[in-house]
């Protein structure tokens, strides 16, 4: 029969109990929710964003390299876990002129991965069906500088990473193949190895299908390793480490000398974080999971 929902708020609701008489159903209620703060790296008091609860999703929030705009990824999941949808916010660092960015024609989409160019001009992100078993995923890029709707670039399959190689040039990672796409002539290049020359250095970062990083340096090639938990930040040549209770560190691509600060401790409530294009500020968000058990009648008891 027809299907007749029977809860209603902000979801996801869980798993029903009913009584013995039939009469009452119990279930709990739970929101997860979040807030976006910013932080110099040499410590301080952090500075909110956004204020509000929202549903922070992966990738979490990231400034623009000029610092003036911050795009977080958002969750609804007012349908619950399996009708989840996201959407992509775009405000002003002070948390003003908010702008909803959605876009496909999937009714449960995904809005995934957004990168910004190292201009601040261009944003690109990625769009999916949500618990989609044939991991196709189509490519968008929105010029803020026109303000005009995100254009859809590519539909690829097996998607993995997305990076700027430089403000012209957008390179996406699928499972068999790394795919560049040029904004000022709108083609694309196909190859099996991504090469990031490093600005001023003689060093280029290579990076291979299976995901692993090298440096090369005239023409011979050393394989970086990932340290435990942390994240590459690509423009600062860093691995970064922060966790909860725990002080902010960087590794340098190039000579691996670590560097500590311990006036930046990470806060208990932890969602996720980016290190700054130009290295003086992390941008990072809290995950808080909050819920009550409510109790309604039994709207199929006659």
């Amino acid at each position: 029969g027809e299907l007749t929902q029977i809860t209603f708020g902000d979801g996801p609701d869980g798993p029903p109990r009913i009584s013995k008489d039939g009469q009452k159903i119990i279930f709990p209620k739970m929101k997860m929710i979040g807030q976006i703060y910013t932080i110099p790296i040499t410590g301080g008091e952090p500075k909110l964003v956004i204020a509000g609860e929202q549903t922070i999703w992966w990738p979490g929030a990231r400034l623009s390299p000029d610092g003036s705009l911050v795009a977080v990824n958002v969750g609804d999941l007012r349908g619950g876990w399996v009708g989840a949808e996201s959407y992509i916010q775009i405000v002003d660092r002070d948390g003003s002129n908010i702008r909803k960015l959605s876009v496909g024609e999937w009714k449960r989409k995904y809005l995934d991965q957004h990168s910004w160019s190292p201009d601040s001009k261009h944003l690109a992100f990625i769009n999916t069906r949500f618990m989609d078993d044939t991991d196709t995923f189509d490519v968008y890029i929105l010029n803020l500088a026109k303000d005009n709707q995100p254009k859809k670039i590519a539909r690829l399959e097996k998607f993995n990473a997305l990076n700027w190689i430089d403000s012209l040039n957008l390179n996406i990672k699928t499972k068999n193949k790394f795919y560049t796409y040029n904004l000022a002539n709108d083609k694309w290049s196909e190859d099996t190895v991504l090469y990031y020359p490093i600005k001023e250095k003689p060093e280029v970062l290579v990076q291979d299908l299976s995901g692993d990083w090298w440096i090369m340096k005239d023409r011979v090639r050393h394989k970086l390793k990932q340290p435990e938990n942390a994240q590459l930040s690509l423009r600062n040549l860093f691995w970064t480490v922060w966790g909860p209770g725990i002080p902010f560190r960087t590794i340098s691509l190039i000579d691996g000398k670590i560097k500590e600060y311990p006036k930046l401790i990470g806060p208990k409530l932890f969602g996720g974080y980016y290190y700054s294009d130009e290295g003086k500020e992390i941008i990072y968000s809290t995950r808080e999971f909050v819920g009550q058990i409510s109790m309604i009648e039994n709207p199929f008891m006659e």
